[in-house]
């Protein structure tokens, strides 16, 4: 195949298809994806990258790297490749697409600099446990990401469009602790579902103040285990998103208190426990627009984003407040509305039109590496806007 001005010989693609295809039809959650994450890790060693799997202490992370005429001032550019599925729905999300794209990115990234004599220093990151784990979190904590000065990735959709932003989210598990007693002596007892009652109840009136850009929502997972005893202890499991990380860190507070009144209405004693916070995505409209230019230049004109469309959640988000980066968007459903984690989605994610635009993706994505590693004026747009933008706020589709 050519696209974007670069050829990837079909023997190359068909292997990356079987990577995606497997990856599709063996479905594993996050930190779980021992078989994924070494068919990833058997391509790229096949085609001359050096691989770290397990990687940072992660069973199912990896590293690939390749260098080619490497100078000290040659940035290291990055493709990131998810490969966790959802419970009970598998590639829902079709992120072994993800892998398609990010191997295609590789593949060719690397050719097509040894055939132009292009200095490059290049990796590719598989990250686990996208879908809740935060496996981007636990890597940049581990410093996987310390060197990398750019990384992009690209997630399937219904459209092909350019990095449309994410809000963050935190999630937290609340438990509220009372003390038991037959359900004919309460007086005996400290009702810990009175207590998580009273808190949903000040969830549903907070609501109405949220922003159009701000969310609360949740369910009460354990409300007790019989109807003729009061309960001694009740949980709940909620989300909290914002535009901002100042903002998300405010919501968190305000759940809180929500969880304290409740609490101390019903005598009880409450703890929040927080996951990792997935940030929004500092959105780079340098990228954006290299993107959307590199599709028209190939014949297709597609929706470029202003960063302040998306309402999902990625930990990618993490990744784009420490180092400029994008998550573009490529369509599976042939410009078709179709959501995300459903059942016709996944169908979409297995077919043969979907990954061929994972791989055209694959190579803008290529081309943009290249752009960053050797041409110091694309270098300089990415990384002013990246000290320039703020963080964006939130389209789409919802984790």
């Amino acid at each position: 195949m050519k696209f974007a001005g670069i050829t990837l010989p079909d023997t190359v693609i068909q292997d990356i298809r079987s990577v995606s295809d497997f990856i599709f039809t063996h479905p594993e959650l996050g930190y779980q994806e021992a078989e994924a994450s070494r068919v990833i890790a058997e391509f790229l060693q096949k085609y001359g990258f050096e691989v770290e799997h397990p990687f940072c202490g992660l069973l199912t992370a990896l590293r690939a790297g390749k260098k080619i005429l490497c100078g000290e001032n040659t940035p290291c550019v990055c493709v990131i490749a998810e490969y966790d599925a959802l419970p009970e729905m598998g590639h829902a999300c079709g992120h072994n697409l993800i892998t398609g794209a990010a191997l295609t990115a590789a593949a060719a990234v690397a050719a097509e600099a040894e055939k132009q004599n292009l200095p490059l220093n290049f990796r590719l990151i598989g990250t686990p446990a996208e879908e809740g784990g935060g496996g981007k979190i636990r890597l940049l904590e581990k410093g996987a990401f310390h060197a990398v000065r750019m990384a992009v990735m690209a997630h399937p959709g219904p459209f092909t469009e350019t990095d449309y932003g994410s809000l963050g989210v935190a999630h937290g598990r609340i438990f509220f602790h009372g003390k038991a007693a037959h359900a004919t002596r309460p007086e005996a007892g400290k009702n810990a579902l009175d207590a998580v009652v009273l808190f949903y109840s000040d969830i549903m009136k907070w609501r109405a103040e949220l922003s159009c850009n701000e969310f609360v929502h949740g369910i009460i997972t354990d409300g007790g285990k019989a109807a003729n005893i009061i309960p001694a202890l009740t949980e709940a499991f909620f989300y909290v998103r914002a535009a901002t990380p100042e903002r998300l860190a405010e919501l968190r507070k305000r759940l809180e208190e929500s969880a304290a009144a409740g609490a101390a209405s019903a005598q009880c004693r409450w703890e929040v426990r927080w996951d990792a916070e997935y940030l929004p995505i500092k959105v780079n409209p340098a990228l954006n627009r290299r993107f959307h230019e590199l599709w028209r230049e190939n014949g297709k004109t597609i929706r470029i984003n202003q960063g302040n469309e998306g309402k999902a959640s990625t930990d990618m988000g993490n990744v784009t407040q420490v180092i400029p980066g994008a998550q573009f968007h490529f369509s599976v459903t042939e410009e078709q509305p179709c959501s995300c984690h459903t059942l016709p989605f996944r169908e979409a994610s297995g077919t043969r039109e979907a990954f061929e635009n994972a791989v055209k993706t694959g190579l803008i994505m290529a081309r943009i590496l290249l752009d960053y590693s050797h041409c110091p004026a694309f270098q300089n747009q990415v990384d002013q806007a990246f000290n320039q933008c703020a963080p964006s706020v939130g389209k789409g589709e919802t984790k």
